[in-house]
């Protein structure tokens, strides 16, 4: 069962660092890119052309296991690592879009590649950070299967308000700009109006305001009625 305090493995893969090494270390000269809010980074169309770390601004990475059908990866903030599908060849149906102005440091895969013949705790580094990724997606999957919408809404917005904004004195986390009803969506699988449903829901009980200025989110509430709930069944 998902735990009832998200975010440990996620912000442990989020920080790019394990017994005190990054990719980041090792990784140098890249080429930097500045994208404007909505504009894409890389798409279907035009696919990955190397590892990618935000510089600054906000990334929305998505995938196409059928062409209709799109699904949030995660939401990437300053110092976060993306595009790793692009060293297996593997990118062609990823599509990453600002979110926000942004500025994302590239390295093309052959530099990457020669990289990591020259310095092999990069692969070690690339190797931790995909394995907790890949133990946070699980826990994403376990939760999807037993838990409702509402509480995978509840755990979304904990991760991401805590990944993307700082509280204010009353524990408010704003996440600007406003995280889209669509883009929970697709994060969480289900229908936008459902979406709309389950954050008003939320809404009502004091875990969340939002507006077009941003999306607020009163973590310590939201994380109390988690710990209280947890067990709820897949609706």
């Amino acid at each position: 069962m998902a735990d009832a305090v998200p975010g440990t493995v996620a912000q442990a893969a989020r920080t790019n660092r394990f017994a005190g090494e990054s990719p980041l270390d090792f990784l140098h000269h890249p080429t930097i890119v500045t994208v404007k809010k909505r504009e894409f980074i890389y798409s279907r169309k035009s696919p990955c052309p190397g590892l990618c770390c935000v510089a600054s601004g906000t990334v929305a990475v998505s995938r196409f296991p059928r062409p209709d059908c799109e699904v949030l990866v995660d939401v990437y903030g300053p110092e976060d690592l993306f595009g790793e599908l692009s060293l297996l060849d593997q990118a062609e149906n990823e599509q990453a879009i600002a979110l926000l102005d942004t500025a994302v440091m590239i390295w093309p895969v052959r530099q990457v590649v020669e990289t990591m013949a020259r310095e092999p705790r990069l692969i070690r580094s690339l190797l931790q950070l995909e394995l907790l990724r890949a133990i946070d997606l699980t826990q994403r999957v376990e939760s999807f299967s037993t838990e409702d919408v509402v509480h995978r809404l509840a755990r979304a917005l904990i991760r991401f308000s805590e990944h993307l904004s700082t509280p204010d004195d009353s524990g408010c986390r704003e996440i600007r700009p406003p995280l889209t009803h669509l883009l929970l969506s697709n994060y969480l699988g289900v229908s936008r109006v459902v979406v709309s449903e389950k954050m008003n829901e939320l809404r009502s009980l004091g875990f969340v305001r939002y507006s077009r200025e941003g999306t607020c989110v009163y973590g310590d509430a939201v994380r109390e009625w988690l710990l209280q709930t947890s067990g709820n069944r897949a609706a």
